[in-house]
């Protein structure tokens, strides 16, 4: 009887070695056949379309996005010269018309300030009477003209280009 549980024991133990390895082997399979789906998978994915790897791909895009970034900053610098350079265009403007005689009518002279966002520029004036035709042109610096050298029209052409913000 002693032999019998010995070799029952002794069966079991290698009964139980038997299936360990069973197990070991199922696990070993289908270890491996997830490692071949997933290097199918990797072929697939650095194959590409049309043959042509993801490595490739990735350096096609970075360089693309460095590019644009370069357009970018090229486009931004050029954006502040513009900006710089816009305030000196002459883009404020005021137009009075009055008459500068007595014996005439119709408001046929006139002063015309044309500025720039700093108040620098010129103010046009042409006086009309029924003999002579005079033009006249004044410097105009920070909305001043020089001291006392303006008349109440070409003051107010002035501040209308002052106000104007278009």
């Amino acid at each position: 009887m002693a032999q019998l549980i010995q070799r029952l024991a002794g069966d079991r133990v290698s009964l139980l070695l038997a299936a360990s390895c069973l197990l070991n082997f199922l696990f070993f399979c289908v270890l491996m056949f997830r490692l071949i789906v997933y290097r199918r998978q990797q072929k697939e994915l650095f194959r590409g379309k049309d043959a042509q790897s993801l490595e490739s791909i990735i350096l096609t895009q970075v360089s693309r996005v460095e590019m644009l970034s370069k357009s970018f900053n090229d486009m931004s610098h050029a954006i502040q010269i513009l900006e710089k350079s816009g305030r000196k265009i002459l883009k404020r403007k005021g137009f009075v018309r009055y008459n500068a005689f007595k014996d005439t009518s119709g408001e046929m002279s006139y002063s015309l300030a044309l500025l720039d966002d700093e108040g620098d520029g010129f103010v046009i004036t042409g006086i009309f009477s029924r003999e002579e035709n005079r033009t006249y042109v004044k410097q105009i610096h920070a909305w001043h003209g020089e001291a006392g050298s303006l008349s109440e029209e070409e003051e107010l052409s002035v501040r209308k280009a002052y106000n104007d913000n278009t």
